[in-house]
């Protein structure tokens, strides 16, 4: 039987001696005070969680994800992909005229969709996020790989990375 100095509860408990009421009022006010070390010592646990348990952490994450949000995500792109100037016939151009080959890494970029509302196969050279627009003019073939790492980078900045160069 243990009995809370604190607050005077009285319980069995398992492992250590502690009332797991005041236990989770003392760690809120500690990782309130002590932020920096708070966020490290999660962002260390969280790593070695992704590492060791790799289909436990994927399934939390996929958890995670709000349905409402990813939603509106998509909502948003395909407005703007809708709002653009591209064409299918820009679009095979391209693709012909890079050879199917990613920008970035030189490697075939895989089965193209020439569909402008939803373009597999191609990047923006100026991100939407950047301001860019969904036409020809700012669009290259690129593998998926590479459009993700990528990400909001301009295409200058991603070649230089590409190539080595600093």
């Amino acid at each position: 039987m243990y009995i809370c100095k604190k607050c005077g509860w009285q319980g069995v408990v398992r492992g250590r001696q502690r009332c797991l009421a005041c236990a989770r009022k003392y760690i809120k006010e500690w990782r309130k005070n002590n932020r920096e070390k708070s966020r490290a010592q999660h962002a260390r646990w969280d790593k070695k969680f992704r590492l060791e348990r790799r289909e436990e952490y994927n399934a939390r994450a996929r958890r995670k994800r709000n349905p409402e949000k990813v939603y509106e995500m998509c909502k948003r792109r395909s407005k703007w992909l809708l709002s653009g100037t591209a064409t299918r016939l820009e679009l095979i151009e391209i693709w012909e005229k890079q050879k199917g080959l990613c920008v970035y890494c030189g490697k075939s970029a895989g089965t193209p969709r020439f569909t402008p509302h939803d373009p597999r196969g191609f990047d923006h050279v100026l991100s939407r996020a950047a301001g860019g627009k969904h036409e020809a003019s700012n669009m290259v073939v690129c593998c998926r790989p590479c459009n993700s790492k990528k990400g909001l980078t301009d295409l200058r900045a991603a070649l230089k990375s590409a190539t080595g160069q600093g």
